[in-house]
């Protein structure tokens, strides 16, 4: 039963979340340093509040990344140290290239090694947008790097933008209007593509003075990894072409852009691609990529507890290694606490066999199947043939220095 739930779940698929901030520093890294520090303690301070465990990466985690990006598939672990430049005469990117090579000749696909790859960036055509986009896509049993590139715009330049766009359209509308007297109908009617611009530009007016909203620019990008056929690589580009259309969005290939879409999707913050989409502040916080807390410890006294309803994927825990090792089954009549409590008592005795099991089952129901484990059945009567006494039981189990009773 549990190799057929790992197998319906996602936990083979490995993700990992980055997040690079910079900042515009005339004055050099004098002047960055301690506004960078700062903004990496409010980030980091946010996530904390999210319950999102974040840390830091220093120059050679960073390395490790942009290692592994360059070589995709790859099981070969990073070898670098500091030491090594001044001993071989290499730089940084001599130890990240990757082993083959870059080809980038070809208008929609690219080849890094034995991998081929494609780039696409997503053109968001909905009005309003579901956070189950990203949580699907996230979701796909396939190799993929997704980037998102988000610009902030000043408030008063980006109300000072929308208002220009709104004056626009009040001249589109007057010159409809002529046009219709000239053409003899009602002035009053307009074409619906300018009636819903002038709503959503006045509604985007109203967010920005008004809602504490903020304006952002953002690109979204896919960049689609597989080996070795490109057969395979179309497949994948058209899965993922397939959840974003369902949600009135489309993904675009980046014909003649391969290399800048490819560079944009490394860690470090610089975005070749020059197609961004204006979002507010709400709209942009449905890409936050933290879907759901996954619980899977590793260990061999890691238990099995269940599926995550979110994310479908396995719960595996050492009590031993959490915060409070007591647990606590609700649920309503007949949703099965006790067939869980079973569970875990039977997983227990055969994962952990020098863990001491001790069961207090005023409804007898545990019995059972204590005797076919081997256990011993204490049945405790007040003023009966049948009584034990709770002394003897509990300094039995207990050392007698450790028990007190009054």
């Amino acid at each position: 039963m549990l190799k057929n739930q790992i197998a319906k779940s996602n936990n083979g698929i490995e993700r990992s979340k980055y997040i690079t901030f910079g900042i515009p520093a005339e004055g050099g890294i004098t002047e960055a340093r301690p506004r960078l520090e700062r903004v990496e303690a409010d980030v980091m301070g946010n996530f904390k509040r999210l319950g999102v465990p974040s840390e830091p990466m220093d120059g050679r985690a960073r390395l490790a990344l942009l290692h592994s990006q360059m070589h995709p598939g790859s099981r070969e672990a990073f070898r670098f140290s500091w030491k090594d430049i001044p001993q071989t005469g290499l730089g940084t990117k001599d130890f990240i290239a990757p082993p083959d090579s870059l080809d980038f000749r070809q208008s929609r696909t690219f080849r890094i090694g034995q991998y081929w790859g494609a780039v696409s960036y997503l053109q968001i055509m909905a009005s309003e947008l579901s956070d189950k986009l990203l949580a699907e896509i996230l979701e796909l049993d396939a190799e993929m790097t997704v980037t998102m590139h988000i610009q902030t715009v000043d408030q008063l330049k980006a109300i000072k933008t929308i208002k220009g766009k709104i004056s626009d359209i009040g001249k589109m509308k007057v010159e409809e209007q002529r046009k219709a007297v000239r053409s003899g109908y009602d002035p009053d009617i307009l074409p619906p593509d300018l009636i819903t611009f002038s709503k959503d530009a006045a509604e985007l007016l109203a967010d920005l003075q008004s809602r504490n909203e903020r304006m952002f620019l953002l690109t979204f990008t896919v960049v689609n990894l597989a080996p070795p056929t490109r057969q395979r690589l179309e497949n994948d580009v058209f899965t993922v072409g397939g959840i974003a259309q369902k949600y009135n969005c489309a993904l675009r290939r980046l014909d003649w852009q391969q290399e800048q879409g490819f560079v944009s999707s490394l860690a470090l913050g610089y975005n070749e691609v020059e197609i961004q989409r204006g979002m507010t502040t709400s709209s942009t916080a449905i890409f936050i990529p933290f879907m759901t807390r996954e619980l899977r410890m590793a260990g061999g006294q890691a238990l099995y507890y269940g599926m995550n309803a979110l994310s479908h994927n396995v719960i595996m825990a050492d009590r031993k290694k959490l915060k409070s090792a007591n647990g606590m089954y609700l649920g309503s009549t007949g949703s099965g606490k006790s067939f869980a409590a079973k569970r875990e008592l039977l997983n227990v005795f055969l994962t952990i066999p020098q863990d001491r099991i001790i069961v207090v089952d005023p409804m007898g129901e545990y019995a059972p199947l204590v005797r076919r484990l081997g256990g011993q059945v204490i049945e405790i009567a007040p003023r009966t043939a049948r009584t034990t006494s709770i002394r003897w039981m509990w300094s039995s189990i207990w050392p007698p220095e450790k028990a007190r009773f009054p």
